[in-house]
This record gives structure tokens, C-alpha cells and sequence, in this order.
């Protein structure tokens, strides 16, 4: 019985050790799980921040080198020029990606809370840094859904072309195979993994408000299209009472038409300001004392705003076809309400903890220009919404 390639064992392991291991996302409730590190002590938590880092800083880029050194070691004309060294070679940066891959995976073990798809809302880890529950239920998927995914792919894909490059005829050899589909295949999700590590790295690096913010872009896109929406239904109701002056219902229609365009423009223009393109242009710190409670609040606004507005364009479209009656009214303060409650909570996190860290310079968008910016702001939303006092 021929004895089986060291090499394509070496990587039939890797691929059956390193499986991919799927994290479902985490939900948040107030009495969801008993608090990751409510009993972790002082030295352990301590220790978990420096297996952190030294993921961050040191297996991740590592893993990448490694990555790279496979392929320019599985290029088919460069094997073929000293096949014995190069298998050598291989089986090394095997058992490198075997310890970093293994170490990578332990630790996210070690400092990940067990996926149960509950999460809990901490308001007690303003002081964890990168180990907030945030940040954690972020990180795992990262790495167990996305890059182990690519890895693990990366192993298939060599073990594939490895075995090709062996059988391949001397009609190819010394540099025919260097374009082969399956030298293609293994560099495009090689590149694939290069690009996850970088994000990886980039995510560990980021700003709680950048993570925050991270799916705002879809979010904007989507309340764009209510305001649109809401615009287009209160003209439709204002010119109603241009035909039918003396209807009651059809004015209090128009009012409400007429005070939900501001409202919503303002609501708009609040979360631009905080946005990338307002005061997130600026590269804030990458930690600040927020608690993962109130990043998660942060994170959500927009989303819960934007379902607010939906529920005001709903609103006046059944105004639209059957009029004006106290529920309608009742319904319409409660919106307002919502929105004005909302706006407050966000702002005061914004104040409390994003504006201190702005340079108190005398140029544009200093600290005093996003306090008088946001006092000039709420102070209009204020006006805007009479109904919601």
C-alpha cells in the first residue's frame, strides 16, 4: 500500500481540525445570561486584556505572513525548481498555521461568553475597554462565521492544488501551471482571507462609535425613503384642505401634515450631524466610558427612529382615506413623543460622552460648536413638536 504525502495529510488535518464553528448573533434582553464577567476578578480580567491584544497585535498579522509564505510556496514553477526543500517548507507553515489558527481559536474560547443568542444589555463594563459585551458579541462572529469560514478554505484549496501540482504532466512544467484554475481558486480566497484579517484587525481598532454606527449607511438609505414618503402624503393632505377649507377634519389632517414635515427633517438632520458625516468624521479614541447598554442604545437609534417615522407615515396615509378623529390625535402624540424621547437619550450620550473628547479648539467644529450646534438643534425640535410638551 503506497504510503500517503506527508504534505496532503498535513492538510487534510488542518481542514478536519479547524472546521468552521458558526456563532449565532446575539440578541440583548434585561435578563438575559447572569453577566459574562460580573465574576471575573481584577487579575483575570487583566489577563483576558492581554490575550486580546495579543490576538490583535500578534497571531492576526502573523496568520496573515503565514498565509502569504503557502502561496508563494504552492506556485507550481517555483515547487517544481526544489520540490524537496519546498515540501519542507510547507509542512513547516502547516504546523505554524496549525498553533496560530489553534491559538486564535482559544482565546476567542476564553474571553467570548458560550453562544446561547442571548446577550446581556451590561450597564457595568464602561471600564473593560475591548472586552465590553458590545465589542465581544461583535468579535466572535467576526472570527467564527467570517475568517475560520476562509481559512478553512484556504486549507482545501491548497490541499487541491497541491495534489494537481503532483500529478501534473511534464508538458506544463516549468511554468504552464502557474495560471491553472486551481493555483486561481486557492489565491483568490487566500486574498479573501488576507481581506477578513485585515477588517479584523481594523474592527479591534475601531471606535465604539464607528461600531455603532456600522450599519447606519443601509439605515440612512431606508429613512430617506420614509421622509420621502411622509413628504409626499402631507402635501397631498395640505392640498386637500385647499379644496375643503371649511372641513374640520380635513384641517386638523393639515395641521398634523404641516408639523410632521419639520419633525422629520430635523430628526433626519440630528442623525447626520452625529453621523460620519458630522461629528464621527474625526477619529475618536477606541474606547470611551460608555457602557455596552448605551452603545447598544446608540447603535439602535436610527433603526428605532426610522420605525417611528414609518409609523407617522402610516399614520397619514389612513388620515388620507378616513380622516381626522381623536385616536388619530392620540396616536400622532405618542409618535412625537417617541421621537422626542429618543433624540433626548441619544444626545445625552453624544454630550456625555463623545463631545468631551473633541479638542476645545477656536476653529470650526470645536467642542463649543457641537454644544451650541445641539442646544440651537434641540431647542428648533422643540418648537417642532408642540404636541409631544
Amino acid at each position: 500500500m503506497p504510503q500517503e504525502d506527508p504534505v496532503l495529510v498535513g492538510f487534510d488535518r488542518l481542514i478536519k481540525k479547524h472546521e468552521p464553528l458558526y456563532s449565532e448573533p446575539w440578541t440583548f434582553g434585561i435578563n438575559s445570561l447572569d453577566g459574562a464577567f460580573s465574576a471575573l476578578s481584577l487579575d483575570q480580567v487583566r489577563a483576558h486584556k492581554k490575550l486580546l491584544d495579543w490576538m490583535h497585535r500578534s497571531l492576526l498579522p502573523r496568520l496573515n505572513e503565514q498565509i502569504r509564505t503557502l502561496a508563494i510556496l504552492l506556485l507550481p514553477s517555483d515547487y517544481w525548481k526544489n520540490p524537496k526543500e519546498t515540501r519542507k517548507l510547507i509542512l513547516q507553515v502547516q504546523s505554524e498555521l496549525d498553533n496560530t489558527t489553534d491559538a486564535i481559536k482559544s482565546i476567542i474560547t476564553s474571553i467570548c461568553p458560550t453562544s446561547t443568542g442571548l446577550a446581556q444589555e451590561r450597564t457595568d463594563d464602561q471600564h473593560l475597554k475591548g472586552l465590553k459585551s458590545f465589542r465581544l458579541q461583535l468579535l466572535k462572529p467576526r472570527i467564527h462565521n467570517d475568517l475560520l469560514y476562509h481559512i478553512n478554505k484556504v486549507f482545501s484549496l491548497a490541499h487541491e492544488l497541491f495534489q494537481q501540482i503532483k500529478l501534473a504532466p511534464d508538458a506544463v512544467k516549468p511554468d504552464k501551471f502557474d495560471g491553472c484554475s486551481y493555483r486561481n481558486d486557492f489565491i483568490k480566497d487566500a486574498w479573501i482571507t488576507f481581506r477578513g484579517i485585515d477588517l479584523t484587525i481594523k474592527f479591534m481598532e475601531s471606535s465604539e462609535l464607528d461600531l455603532a454606527q456600522e450599519q447606519w449607511v443601509f439605515q440612512f438609505a431606508q429613512l430617506d425613503k420614509t421622509i420621502r414618503g411622509i413628504v409626499r402624503t402631507a402635501n397631498q393632505l395640505q392640498s386637500k384642505q385647499i379644496n375643503n377649507p371649511k372641513n374640520l377634519q380635513v384641517r386638523k389632517a393639515a395641521e398634523l401634515a404641516r408639523i410632521a414635515i419639520p419633525m422629520t427633517k430635523l430628526i433626519k438632520m440630528f442623525f447626520i450631524k452625529i453621523s460620519k458625516e458630522g461629528i464621527n468624521q474625526r477619529r475618536f479614541p477606541t474606547y470611551t466610558k460608555m457602557s455596552s447598554q448605551q452603545i447598544q442604545s446608540l447603535t439602535h437609534s436610527l433603526d428605532t427612529s426610522g420605525e417611528d417615522l414609518l409609523a407617522l407615515q402610516s399614520l397619514l396615509s389612513r388620515i388620507g382615506g378616513s380622516g381626522f378623529g381623536a385616536a388619530n390625535s392620540r396616536e400622532a402624540m405618542q409618535i412625537a413623543n417617541n421621537l422626542k424621547s429618543r433624540a433626548e437619550t441619544t444626545l445625552s450620550l453624544v454630550l456625555l460622552y463623545c463631545v468631551p473628547l473633541i479638542k476645545n479648539t477656536d476653529g470650526f467644529e470645536s467642542r463649543e460648536y457641537y454644544k451650541t450646534w445641539f442646544d440651537t438643534w434641540s431647542a428648533a425640535f422643540d418648537l417642532a413638536t408642540p404636541e409631544a410638551r
